[in-house]
């Protein structure tokens, strides 16, 4: 069912022309980042999300940033990168 409703959209978006092909481009931009946007708010929203995040991302310890020898290593870590 999927394929047919591709088949046909790329067949309408084809004979109708600009009209057509504006507000296809509108949905199948916007679709997208809406469902992104949902999906995310309705993860977070559930139970224990909160650990997963914490989890994930990490607890920060921004006194580190106060440490000379952390930034030498991430700048040489940088310019390593930026190398061939």
């Amino acid at each position: 069912a999927g394929n047919i409703v591709q088949w046909f959209s790329i067949w309408a978006i084809l004979i109708g022309g600009q009209k057509i092909i504006s507000k296809a481009v509108f949905f199948t931009v916007l679709g997208p980042v809406v469902l992104l946007f949902v999906l995310v708010i309705q993860g977070a929203l559930l139970e224990g999300a909160d650990v997963g995040i914490k989890a994930y991302i990490g607890q920060w310890d921004l006194s580190l940033l106060s440490d000379g020898q952390m930034w030498v290593d991430a700048f040489g870590q940088i310019f390593f990168s930026l190398g061939t």
